[in-house]
């Protein structure tokens, strides 16, 4: 991204397929963002995203690579509790 993304709704991601690659990488989340059983068949990206509330993993699955980078401990550790095929 050239730039921060903002989304300053709750996002709802849950149940979602996304097909190619996404990159949330200095993205900036102001409400809870719901990703709960969304797949993420491409690499996926969170370097530097900004989670002001907890984020909810439950059931996301990534089959391809991901990068966390520099986000808060405990969106790290939903990401990586998601299965990973």
């Amino acid at each position: 991204m050239s730039e921060t993304s903002i989304f300053e709704s709750a996002v709802c991601f849950s149940g979602a397929t996304f097909e190619s690659d996404v990159d949330f990488r200095e993205a900036f989340f102001t409400k809870t963002p719901d990703v709960s059983g969304a797949i993420f068949r491409g690499n996926t990206t969170f370097s530097d995203a900004i989670f002001s509330d907890n984020a909810s993993f439950d059931g996301a699955s990534f089959p391809g690579r991901v990068w966390a980078g520099k986000i808060p401990a405990d969106v790290r550790r939903k990401i990586e509790a998601a299965e990973h095929p």
